[in-house]
């Protein structure tokens, strides 16, 4: 009997873990909260229909802020997640379109390609297979200018949800 209870114990212990990571992805999130009836991406989301005044989101159509909105129960979300989202949410309006306008094209979406693609060593962000810098290839490629590059390697690294160098 104390095998079975340990077991089980076990069991929604490592259950409980798993499901507490995953949400803390703000796609997955966002994907599960809002999607259904706003943009399927949260970026799409945030360019169409947010602006961030005096670092606030506010919504386009109704000039609500959208944390106090959120607060209010829209999406459901509990505290943990409503900030999570938020944060995403700001760190996509700041870093504006560059993503988009410059990858889509030949890649996936950013958070499908980092974390598919891209892996940290020693602290450096890098390619997964080929073991290059990232901050190298992106020198001459994605027709970045040079001051993009570092808001690249800074919208990538948001993907893997870590801090910048």
């Amino acid at each position: 009997m104390r095998r079975l209870t340990a077991f089980l114990f076990l069991a929604i212990l490592a259950t409980t873990s798993t499901v507490l990571a995953q949400e803390t992805d703000p796609h997955e999130i966002y994907e599960r909260s809002c999607a259904r009836c706003h943009e399927a991406h949260a970026g799409d989301f945030a360019h169409n229909r947010l602006e961030l005044k005096d670092d606030r989101l506010i919504g386009t159509s109704s000039g609500r802020d959208v944390e106090t909105f959120l607060a209010g129960g829209h999406g459901r979300l509990g505290a943990a997640e409503r900030q999570i989202l938020i944060d995403q949410l700001i760190a996509i309006r700041r870093s504006g379109r560059l993503y988009h306008d410059k990858c889509l094209t030949c890649h996936e979406r950013a958070a499908d390609f980092a974390r598919s693609r891209l892996i940290v060593k020693d602290g450096v962000l890098m390619g997964r297979y080929s073991g290059k810098k990232t901050s190298d290839v992106l020198q001459d490629h994605g027709r970045l200018a040079p001051d993009e590059v570092g808001r690249m390697i800074e919208v990538l690294r948001r993907q893997l949800q870590l801090p910048a160098d």
